[in-house]
């Protein structure tokens, strides 16, 4: 069974034996093995840029805990978070939701692979010897395959795979708040710029050549990765709106709080203050009365997203939210502060993941 029909079990599982069973494969192509095999998480960290970032922000959390060697996220290894976040939805006391069960490890464990693999083909350029294993497979390829999945209609939602969910929330946004912003059709674009460039680079055997080669990949792997970025933070922005301003169901803040895990760690790279209070309101106080205090959680959002690399027209405007709640979007200068460098000009938007990383202390710690 591929990963997205394994999703669509999930989906449909009548109660939590029959869905923990389809995720808790032993099975390498299983689920459950994109974020808890071990060469897959080594070669994650080492090609990937955002898995230390989310390794460490997670770790710095209000849920983090443990030593610098041994660094832990909910009580269990730092490196492991996608699991974590599928395991603590799997066994919350309120009980089994087949719908946000498959969604969590659609938006924990399928994204991440998807970043991954464009991160592996960059990777590949630069060492292409790893292109002539027996086992390989073309990493764009697999990047495309995490996302797209079984899905054939490119204007449907219908279905488990990432594409589907990503035109899901595009659709309730465009809808309602009038942007006209396709993550999808950027992230296509994208993928086959990526494998044009590769398949030029596994075809040359000049060095310089194949250096300038996964620069331009690599420009490009950032670009996708941001826009796989926009249906996360969508998908924050409508929980929050449907968990509004007083407390919510159970499964209105479940969301909140799986959206947040997985759209706020990117803010840490750039601005400390600002992750650990939208973590304090969306994930460690999220249950709290009086509620999620929507109009404030959205306006710092908001203006961090240039730590997203994202703007306000690629997310759209939310119009949906209450009036009483709802803030003005503006992109602010790109003037922010990392690790004591001051960018001053839109060209930080084009800095590579790869050069933020190795600067901050996301990179040193690890």
């Amino acid at each position: 069974m591929n990963l997205t029909d394994q999703l669509e079990a999930i989906e449909n599982a009548s109660d939590y034996s029959i869905a923990f069973d389809i995720y808790n494969s032993d099975d390498p192509g299983s689920l459950k093995s994109l974020s808890t095999d071990s060469l897959y998480t080594a070669g994650s960290f080492n090609t990937n840029p955002l898995y230390p970032i989310y390794m460490y922000a997670l770790w710095q959390s209000a849920n983090g805990d443990g030593t610098l060697d041994n660094k832990e996220f909910d009580d269990s290894p730092v490196g492991l978070f996608g699991d974590t976040i599928i395991m603590d939805e799997f066994e919350k006391k309120s009980g089994f939701n087949a719908q946000l069960t498959a969604e969590t490890i659609r938006a924990t464990n399928m994204w991440m692979a998807a970043t991954n693999a464009l991160y592996a083909g960059v990777h590949i350029c630069s060492n292409s010897e790893l292109a002539d294993e027996p086992s390989y497979v073309n990493s764009i390829d697999k990047a495309a395959a995490f996302w797209i999945g079984t899905h054939k209609d490119p204007d449907s939602s219908e279905g488990g795979s990432l594409y589907a969910w990503s035109n899901r929330i595009d659709a309730k946004f465009a809808e309602l708040s009038g942007s006209d912003f396709d993550a999808n059709v950027k992230i296509l674009d994208g993928l086959n710029e990526l494998q044009t460039e590769f398949s030029k680079c596994l075809g040359s055997s000049n060095a310089t050549e194949k250096e300038d080669i996964a620069y331009k990949m690599r420009v490009y792997a950032d670009d996708v990765a941001r826009y796989m970025t926009v249906p996360l933070v969508q998908s924050l922005i409508h929980s929050m709106a449907i968990a509004g301003d007083s407390p919510a169901s159970i499964e209105e803040t479940d969301r909140v709080i799986l959206y947040a895990l997985l759209a706020l760690p990117q803010i840490r790279i750039c601005d400390k203050t600002a992750y650990n209070d939208l973590y304090e309101m969306l994930v460690t106080n999220a249950k709290s009365a009086p509620g999620i205090d929507v109009s404030k959680a959205l306006g710092l959002l908001q203006d961090r997203y240039v730590c997203l690399g994202i703007t306000c027209e690629e997310v759209g405007f939310p119009d949906f939210i209450a009036e009483g709640s709802r803030s003005t979007c503006v992109n602010p200068p790109q003037n922010i502060l990392i690790v004591g460098y001051n960018g001053t000009s839109d060209m930080l938007l084009d800095v590579s993941w790869w050069a933020i990383s190795l600067f901050s202390d996301a990179y040193i710690s690890f």
